[in-house]
């Protein structure tokens, strides 16, 4: 028996024993529909899939790091990674060693300048000394110079004597005669920068109250001016008058040309002290 039919017969019972006016307190005012009971019958599950707990979470929306990727984690697909190598890259540059750098060759010697107009055997040019008309005799592919002192100046000539000459038939002459002053050839020539060159020549000079001065110079730069502070002044290395004198130094080269001097000083105003000068050589010895 449901709880519907005992309340019927409770409300039955209680109209016969009560009457309906007893009994109308037991109804209440307005029943509640009660929910019908559940039956022992079970409902079917439903047929769907619960949802995972280790769902992976939305990707985030920031922008990226900006910090370098580690090297352990995966490239991305779009970048190309090297391979890693223990050969340095070729836009990488090397150092040079010690070992690796060759000395730049070196330029041969120079055959020797001997002979010829260095004999003074190639003739002689003329020009006007401008003293008492005279005329200056001066060997080819040379230059002179000559400073005048104070009574007159030294003249250039050419010697034909064969006692007057050291080598060949000819030599350069140069004469004072009662004058004094300086005067002298030059002349300017190629070389090989960083080469040693070895530059000779012989002289002779006569008696004179005067004593006669003969020096050597050379001018590194190729200058012109015997009186310039780049010119260095060698004295002649064998002393003496009347007899031929030998002298040479040995210097190295710093640029492409240097030039060579030979100088004869009077000092005194003094007869004699006529000078001749011969066998010029330079010779290379290279480096």
């Amino acid at each position: 028996m449901n709880r519907a039919q005992l309340f019927l017969v409770v409300l039955l019972t209680c109209v016969i024993v009560m009457g309906v006016e007893g009994c109308r307190v037991l109804a209440p005012a307005s029943t509640p529909t009660r929910p019908r009971p559940r039956t022992a019958t079970r409902l079917p599950r439903p047929s769907f899939t619960p949802f995972r707990t280790d769902t992976p979470a939305p990707p985030q929306t920031h922008p990226p790091a900006t910090t370098a990727v580690p090297a352990t984690e995966e490239p991305s697909p779009t970048q190309a990674v090297a391979p890693r190598s223990t050969v340095p890259s070729k836009a990488t540059p090397v150092p040079p060693t010690e070992t690796s750098q060759t000395a730049a060759p070196s330029v041969p010697p120079q055959p020797p300048r001997e002979g010829g107009s260095w004999d003074f055997e190639n003739g002689f040019f003329s020009r006007a000394s401008g003293f008492e008309g005279r005329v200056d005799y001066v060997g080819v592919e040379w230059n002179y110079f000559r400073h005048r002192g104070e009574n007159g100046q030294g003249t250039f000539n050419e010697n034909k004597n064969p006692a007057n000459v050291h080598r060949g038939v000819r030599s350069q002459e140069i004469a004072f005669e009662s004058s004094d002053g300086d005067a002298g050839l030059l002349r300017t020539i190629d070389v090989i920068p960083n080469h040693r060159y070895t530059i000779s020549a012989w002289g002779i000079h006569f008696p004179s109250p005067s004593p006669i001065e003969l020096d050597l110079g050379v001018d590194l730069t190729g200058g012109l001016d015997s009186r310039a502070d780049t010119v260095q002044w060698y004295p002649w290395r064998e002393t003496g008058e009347a007899k031929w004198l030998y002298t040479e130094e040995t210097v190295r080269a710093t640029g492409p040309q240097m030039t060579i001097y030979l100088r004869v000083t009077h000092r005194v105003a003094a007869p004699g002290g006529a000078t001749l000068l011969d066998d010029v050589r330079v010779v290379d010895l290279g480096e």
